[in-house]
């Protein structure tokens, strides 16, 4: 991406924090299953009862590898709000770059007016919250997705020792928890 390029010198010092920034969803007892199709066509699921899910916010840093994660009850514009600043308190006074999808709840209004008062009407090189989107229905672009992945590989390798979905859970978490990522989707941005 030439804009990053741009800042090359700030995110390699870390003065600048780039992000990459996803939501995935558990759900009880279809995490632990497969599903088998054609590569280039996307697999679909009916659900006839409602299970317990568990959302989870998630931002791989890529200038380190690191991830941080939240759970959430559902993914929305109060939550994803409740996120970034979850972010901000972690990174502290650095300005962040967000690398993320066209999610309808990242484009509301309600997250323009929270992104407008943190940016404080300034211009682009000074901005605390930067956002840049994928293309859309590109998930294959986010590195993240990757981590998504090896986490549900991990839950669906242990199925059978985890009888309760709060063990799920707590398993998905640990599997990225404490965890410094890197492979080559991670960097192909830099």
């Amino acid at each position: 991406m030439t804009f990053l390029a741009s800042y090359h010198d700030r995110i390699v010092d870390e003065t600048l924090v780039v992000v990459f920034l996803d939501e995935c969803h558990l759900k009880w007892r279809d995490i632990c299953g497969y599903g088998w199709g054609l590569s280039h066509q996307r697999l679909t699921t009916s659900i006839v009862n409602e299970c317990e899910r568990q959302t989870y916010y998630g931002a791989l840093n890529m200038q380190t590898g690191a991830m941080m994660s939240a759970a959430y009850s559902t993914a929305n514009t109060t939550n994803t709000i409740a996120f970034l600043e979850q972010l901000r308190t972690h990174y502290g006074a650095k300005p962040l770059i967000l690398i993320w999808d066209n999610a309808r709840y990242h484009r509301s209004a309600e997250m323009q007016t929270y992104l407008a008062h943190i940016n404080q009407n300034t211009n682009e090189d000074n901005r605390n919250i930067h956002c840049i989107n994928f293309a859309p229905y590109a998930p294959e672009q986010n590195p993240i997705e990757t981590v998504w992945l090896k986490a549900k590989q991990v839950i669906r390798t242990h199925f059978h020792e985890n009888p309760l979905f709060k063990r799920v859970k707590e398993l998905f978490v640990h599997s990225i928890h404490d965890t410094y990522f890197d492979f080559p989707k991670l960097h192909m941005y830099m």
